[in-house]
């Protein structure tokens, strides 16, 4: 799970919860991306996404 910490849309402690409640769920924050993390942070999500599939 992918979120940002800054999120004004859907507060990161949604997704704190989320995280907590799905069995083996990994949950990414970045730092200042507001609500559009794939924009604002896409260097930072696309290493993200290659971590979580080298390790799966």
């Amino acid at each position: 799970m992918v979120a940002a910490k800054d999120d004004l849309l859907v507060p990161n402690t949604r997704s704190l919860a989320l995280t907590e409640r799905l069995r083996e769920a990994k949950l990414a924050l970045a730092d200042h991306s507001v609500h559009a993390v794939n924009v604002t942070q896409a260097p930072w999500l696309d290493e993200t996404i290659l971590r979580f599939r080298q390790a799966v």
